[in-house]
């Protein structure tokens, strides 16, 4: 009884939404709409702008729930994760009602979260051309992080690789150190024995 709860609300939630994008902003296009102009670009569609009947189709909350997940393990800071919330079951929607102006509609979400994720696991962004509100100032705040990580990246290395000289000029002097002792172990060997043999009757 609780799961079919569950989807009730999820479906209601995704009809809503996509009824307030279709008919109330004209910044949110559909998802068709984005589709299209994916495949004008020839580029690959993600299963959440598809139809319903088309193969590949994901549902745009679940998609949600998945990309979600996967970016807040990647930015936990990311300005897109304020814009959805979860449900008491784990399900993510969006944190804004439709009226709100910060309200954006399940897929156009995805997408954003889709792009975030592409651009910090250096995937390709499938949908670069594709404006959505907000987009351009997330990438600019992950290239800014991207940009950050790779200069803490050169520090850290530049310190290992000093680090390693270091090691490798005291290898080097410890092993002189112990040839030099070796050698002079050996030549009181010699003299030991030159001692013992002189000793014989």
């Amino acid at each position: 009884m609780a799961s079919v709860i569950r989807a009730t609300r999820r479906v209601t939630l995704t009809t809503r939404c996509a009824r307030e994008s279709h008919h109330g902003k004209a910044a949110n296009p559909p998802p068709h709409v984005l589709a299209e102009k994916l495949r004008a670009q020839g580029k690959k569609v993600p299963g959440f702008l598809l139809r319903p009947h088309e193969a590949g189709h994901i549902p745009p909350h679940q998609a949600l729930s998945s990309l979600a997940n996967t970016l807040r393990s990647l930015n936990p800071n990311s300005p897109t994760l304020s814009l959805v919330s979860a449900d008491p079951w784990g399900a993510v929607h969006p944190a804004y009602p439709p009226h709100h102006e910060k309200h954006q509609p399940p897929h156009l979400l995805a997408m954003q979260m889709q792009r975030e994720i592409d651009l910090g696991t250096g995937e390709t962004i499938s949908s670069e051309s594709v404006s959505t509100p907000g987009s351009e100032s997330v990438i600019r705040q992950l290239q800014h992080t991207v940009t950050q990580l790779q200069k803490e990246n050169t520090a850290v290395i530049d310190v290992l690789e000093h680090r390693v000289q270091v090691m490798e000029r005291k290898h080097s002097r410890m092993v002189k150190r112990l040839n030099s002792r070796v050698e002079e172990l050996e030549l009181d060997n010699n003299r030991l024995r030159v001692l013992l043999r002189s000793g014989d009757p």
